[in-house]
């Protein structure tokens, strides 16, 4: 017993970098949960970005979308935080980071020259819960985490993803298909030349109800002047 408890004490006085450096990027989140719980120095370890970008990058490695640096020996780490997260006051994101996660919020920077008012925008761009969740981390790189894997099963959808993807509609009727682009104008662009011809034929956001900036329920698309077409797209 003596020498378990002695192995236990040298284990839990690890120094903080062999613990970030080669321990715990090695280990799931629920392994670092438990880590977490050890005592203040290990949760401190834990809390590092250096582990949670770590595990946005295995979060992501499969995701379409999601910039990537790719490394020479194929190992990859994530280009940028992920944008629909809460981030914190406290916690300091470059101007870089904080530009790239209004961009993808669709906030408009052209008046914005000093640090300051793109922080502020950040803090206002976000709603003070995101599918139910609302707590804050210390790291940003865990803030990123956690919000991902909670959107995760989303099934409402950001004005920026809508216009930068091309979908493809499926007419229940007759079974025809048509690759489609919501623009960013309101209007729209689809392989039916005769119905994107006609200028009449816009786009609107069904509003979200739980007073999310960026988030959306779905879209609904107006009536075409000689037939009804209303189209809602509530999961993509």
């Amino acid at each position: 017993m003596d020498s378990a408890a002695a192995s236990q004490r040298q284990v839990v006085a690890l120094p903080a970098g062999v613990l970030t450096g080669h321990v715990f990027p090695f280990v799931g989140v629920k392994t670092l949960k438990r880590c977490a719980a050890v005592c203040k120095e290990w949760r401190k370890a834990v809390d590092e970005d250096v582990i949670w970008k770590h595990q946005c990058a295995l979060l992501w490695r499969n995701k379409k979308n999601v910039p990537k640096i790719v490394h020479n020996n194929g190992e990859y780490e994530p280009e940028m935080l992920y944008p629909y997260a809460l981030y914190p006051s406290e916690v300091k994101l470059s101007l870089k980071e904080i530009k790239q996660v209004l961009t993808l919020r669709d906030v408009t920077m052209t008046s914005f020259i000093e640090k300051s008012e793109f922080q502020r925008a950040l803090e206002l761009s976000q709603p003070k819960r995101i599918g139910g969740w609302g707590a804050l981390y210390p790291s940003k790189w865990k803030c990123s985490y956690v919000y991902a894997a909670v959107r995760a099963t989303k099934d409402r959808i950001t004005r920026h993803e809508l216009i930068n993807t091309t979908w493809q509609l499926e007419f229940k009727y007759n079974g025809m298909r048509a690759e489609t682009k919501f623009l960013g104008d309101g209007s729209y662009w689809s392989t039916l030349g005769n119905i994107a011809a006609n200028q009449d034929l816009r786009w609107t956001f069904i509003p979200n109800s739980d007073g999310t900036t960026f988030d959306y329920t779905g879209v609904r698309v107006a009536e075409y002047r000689k037939f009804p077409l209303k189209w809602w797209m509530t999961r993509y």
